[in-house]
C-alpha cells in the first residue's frame, strides 16, 4: 500500500482493484488479506461484496506472517494456483516448496522484488 502517508481510502481502492485485475481474481478465488489496523480500516471497506478473510496485526512484518499462517496444508489439493501479492523474501520458501506441484505468480508494487521470489515464481507481474 506504499508508505503511510498514502493510507488513504482512495490509494488503497485504486492498490486492491489493481492486484484483483493482475491477479486475474475470479470469485471462487480465496482472498486473504493482512495488514495493519490503519490500512486495514481502509481496505475492510474497499473489499466489500468480494469474499475475502482480513487478517489484522502489528508489528515488524506482522502481516507476512499472518498470511504465511494462513496457507492452508492442503493447498495444493484445494487449489489450482497461488498467488502472492507482495515481492518479500518472506514468501520465497513457501513459493519455492510448490515448484512443478502448483502455479505461483507473484504480483508486486514498484520497488523491490527478492531475487530469491523472483527465482522461485512461476510468473511476476507489477502493478
Amino acid at each position: 500500500m506504499g508508505a503511510p502517508e498514502a493510507w488513504n481510502s482512495a490509494n488503497v481502492q485504486a492498490v486492491l482493484s489493481d492486484y484483483l485485475s493482475a491477479a486475474r481474481w475470479r470469485p471462487e478465488d480465496s482472498l486473504v488479506v493482512a495488514a495493519n489496523p490503519i490500512v486495514m480500516a481502509h481496505a475492510a471497506f474497499e473489499l466489500k461484496g468480494i469474499p475475502h478473510r482480513c487478517l489484522c496485526g502489528t508489528g515488524p512484518d506482522a502481516a507476512d506472517h499472518l498470511l504465511l499462517q494462513a496457507v492452508p496444508n492442503d493447498l495444493v489439493a484445494r487449489y489450482d494456483r497461488l498467488v502472492v501479492g507482495s515481492g518479500d523474501h518472506a514468501f520465497a520458501p513457501m513459493v519455492l516448496r510448490l515448484k512443478g506441484r502448483m502455479p505461483t505468480l507473484v504480483v508486486r508494487s514498484a520497488g523491490r522484488l527478492s531475487a530469491d521470489l523472483y527465482a522461485a515464481a512461476d510468473e511476476v507481474v507489477e502493478l
